[in-house]
This record gives structure tokens, C-alpha cells and sequence, in this order.
């Protein structure tokens, strides 16, 4: 069994909380790393992964999953587990269908202060890069979060910390390849995306 890739990261950072509620809101992935996620939304409850027995004592088959998901507009600042979530994320030019089930808590002003996204994985749905196969990942979970986290003399009254773990099980024929990119890509990418919070503000 491939061990899963895992990173974490944190940096220390000026500033009120509320101003990075945008950020670590997932509903803007796309818009933040628009070459990464192609799409990214909160969805309407996914259909079950198994498909009703058509009579009583019948094996049940897995359910195929469509291409279309149906995005959960309704108007929220903050959402409970299970939080479906959907990504269209590239992946060193392979495009993953996922399902993520998050929480996302925004108590910005709240004292203390903090905002924090969670995730784990639900369901791959599938993964598109010579051909279409279906699935694809079997583990994404993580968090980020800022939290009020003041130091005497220091002008840095925050913190920012990131999580992820992640492991590839499509396109089957590079599968270990796959993998032992993300070793190297996951930590650029998130390390990245730190630098780049704490040089915006």
C-alpha cells in the first residue's frame, strides 16, 4: 500500500482575523488558484453510493456516478459537517472529480477570533487524464485555520496553520508516479500559498 503524502505548515501573521476569512473560504478556491481548481462549490447532497437491491436478496451493484453535480446555493457564511463539497482540481495535467464532506467556521469576530475549514474525504468521482476512469483518491483530509495567537513585542498576532494529507489511486497506470509527485507537490504548493497570504497583507 502507498503511503499517503502529508504536510503541514503554519506562519505567523499581522492583522485581524476577518481579513482572511476569504482565504480559507473553499468556495473561492477557483477563484484564488484558478489553475489548480477549475471548479469548486458547496453540492446538493450526493446520491448513495450503492444503488437500491431491485428485489429483495439481490446483490447490490456500485452506482455510477454522472458527470453533473448540482451546487447548493443557498446563502451561508458557515456550514456543520457533512458540508458536501465538490473540486475539479488539476493535478499535473490530470483532472480530479471530488467529494470532500467539510465544516467551515467563521467566528472572525468572536473574541478570540479565529476561522477554521475542515475536510475529509467522501468520493472521488472520477479522474480524466489519457482516458475516464473512475475514482481516483481514497484519502484528502486536512484543515487551515487562523487563530489569534499574540506574542509580546511582536507585530504578528496570528497564526496560520494548514494541514494535508492526500493519496492518489488513479490513473492506474501511474499510480506510484503520481504519488511520488506529491511529495513534492503538495509542499509547494501549500508553502506557496502561505508566502503569498503573508506577503498580501
Amino acid at each position: 500500500m502507498i503511503a499517503p503524502t502529508q504536510y503541514t505548515g503554519e506562519a505567523s501573521i499581522a492583522g485581524p482575523v476577518s481579513n482572511f476569512v476569504k482565504a480559507l473560504d473553499p468556495r473561492n478556491w477557483h477563484a484564488n488558484a484558478p489553475l489548480i481548481w477549475l471548479d469548486s462549490c458547496l453540492m446538493q447532497v450526493p446520491p448513495p453510493v450503492w444503488s437500491p437491491a431491485p428485489t429483495p436478496g439481490a446483490v447490490r451493484e456500485p452506482q455510477k456516478r454522472s458527470d453533473g453535480i448540482t451546487e447548493d446555493k443557498t446563502p451561508r457564511n458557515a456550514w456543520l459537517l457533512p458540508g458536501y463539497f465538490f473540486e475539479n482540481v488539476m493535478v499535473a495535467g490530470i483532472r480530479y472529480r471530488n467529494v470532500l464532506q467539510t465544516s467551515f467556521t467563521d467566528n472572525s469576530k468572536a473574541n478570540p477570533a479565529f476561522v477554521r475549514f475542515e475536510y475529509n474525504q467522501h468520493e472521488c468521482l472520477n479522474t480524466k487524464g489519457s482516458r475516464l476512469e473512475d475514482g481516483g483518491i481514497d484519502v484528502d483530509n486536512g484543515f487551515s485555520e487562523c487563530v489569534e495567537d499574540p506574542k509580546p513585542g511582536s507585530p504578528n498576532n496570528l497564526k496560520v496553520r494548514i494541514s494535508k494529507t492526500v493519496r492518489f489511486t488513479r490513473p492506474g497506470r501511474i499510480v506510484k508516479e503520481m504519488n511520488d509527485l506529491a511529495h513534492v507537490l503538495v509542499p509547494l504548493t501549500l508553502d506557496a500559498w502561505l508566502h503569498n497570504l503573508v506577503f498580501q497583507t
